[in-house]
């Protein structure tokens, strides 16, 4: 594999918690120079701050997309320029010598659905097979995607995690004795 000279950009930024100025320390950031949301090409990565800020230097030219992603399941990973929690982000172009030092990342919090699954006669259903899905459409057709399964407990009580914000459709399927 050849090797490539360090570049002369530097390409600083925040992570904080969408709608608000709450830095995210610990999350992984990362820069691909790649189209947006795809996989390989050239990448650097490092982690925010206790403040929530990153830096990345020696950055070679060229056009850059840039994300942050932290484990946990509390926040949805989140790309540079991004409009809305399931678009892509668009690329930053970065010229030899360049200082950028105003790339945020916004990432917003998951959600949960909570509640219980009764049967026909008010009763409490235990071990149903709950799910949150979401539409998408295909070939014209609204199709559902299932995001999370759980299972309720004894009481019929159930909740999903982590959910990244959206509308869902939430069904119960009775387990089969």
């Amino acid at each position: 594999q050849q090797h490539l000279p360090p570049g002369t950009a530097t390409v600083e930024g925040i992570v904080t918690i969408l709608g608000t100025n709450d830095p995210v320390p610990g999350a992984a950031v990362e820069m691909r120079k790649a189209e947006c949301g795809r996989q390989g090409g050239e990448s650097m990565a490092t982690t925010s701050g206790p403040d929530g800020k990153f830096s990345f230097k020696q950055v070679r030219a060229g056009s850059w997309c840039i994300g942050a992603a932290k484990t946990g399941g509390a926040l949805s990973p989140a790309e540079y320029r991004q409009r809305g929690y399931k678009g892509r982000g668009g690329a930053v172009p970065v010229a030899d010598n360049q200082q950028i030092q105003d790339i945020r990342l916004m990432m917003p919090r998951t959600g949960s659905i909570s509640g219980r699954v009764l049967d026909s006669d008010g009763e409490p259903m235990g071990h149903a097979r709950v799910q949150a899905m979401e539409a998408f459409y295909q070939n014209g057709q609204m199709r559902l995607y299932t995001l999370n399964v759980v299972q309720t407990n004894d009481q019929g009580e159930f909740s999903l995690y982590w959910l990244p914000p959206g509308e869902y459709y939430v069904s119960a399927i009775p387990e089969d004795p």
